[in-house]
């Protein structure tokens, strides 16, 4: 679950997996033989701003940070030396399914999707796709999405994982 301002949105479902490599990044995923280490509790925090909204009040600075950290699952690497995440398979009660991670780590770098679910309406919901490099316990980088009432949203994130 992703407390954005105020309001705490609850979610369903899954983004489509994020294939690695399709985002551009500014260094070289592969400074490090195979996939970083990233499975454990994850906290992430961020900042950004929506625009476009479908309800103008939406409209500027919001930042966001997971209320408990998520549990996050690394699964074995392919031949390309790709992993893949997964949120954990006991997640905060708190959660439950309305919220999911899914994602990959090619050496360094870090893609994951994250979709939360607040209504049937779909206005409320939020889509994130997160692009980041590891380092130290530490995924820092950049985030876009939609949601909620709509809005583009980007911006920069950061994972703390314990």
């Amino acid at each position: 679950m992703i407390k954005a301002g105020y309001t705490t949105l609850i979610s369903v479902g899954i983004l489509a997996a994020v294939q690695a490599g399709c985002h551009e990044f500014a260094v070289d995923c592969r400074e490090a033989y195979g996939a970083a280490p990233v499975e454990g509790q994850w906290a992430i925090v961020g900042e950004g701003r929506r625009s476009n909204c479908d309800d103008r009040n939406f409209n500027g600075a919001f930042d966001f940070s997971t209320p408990e950290p998520l549990s996050v699952d690394q699964f074995a690497e392919d031949e390309t030396g790709t992993s893949r995440l997964r949120l954990g398979s006991d997640p905060d009660p708190g959660i439950g399914s309305s919220f999911d991670l899914d994602g990959f780590v090619n050496g360094i770098c870090v893609t994951f999707s994250a979709y939360e679910r607040s209504d049937d309406t779909l206005v409320n919901n939020l889509e994130f796709e997160f692009h980041g490099t590891y380092a130290a316990n530490r995924i820092d980088g950049d985030f876009t999405g939609i949601g909620p009432a709509n809005c583009d949203m980007d911006g920069t994130f950061q994972v703390t994982i314990f």
